[in-house]
């Protein structure tokens, strides 16, 4: 890898955090009872930047 090769990371997009935000509202659930789960959902989003997010491997 060249030292010298930069990397650009976008900023988090707040139009995408809204669209996450609101897919998660609309699941059939009551708002909020999935608690931390909700907030790592939303973190993978915005990182991953799409609306669908996937998780090839997931594990504990």
């Amino acid at each position: 890898m060249d030292s010298k090769q930069k990397y650009t990371i976008p900023g988090i997009s707040k139009e995408l955090q809204t669209e996450i935000q609101f897919k998660l509202d609309n699941k059939a659930k009551p708002l909020g009872p999935l608690g931390q789960f909700e907030t790592i959902a939303m973190e993978i989003g915005v990182i991953q930047n799409p609306l669908l997010p996937v998780l090839k491997k997931p594990a504990l």
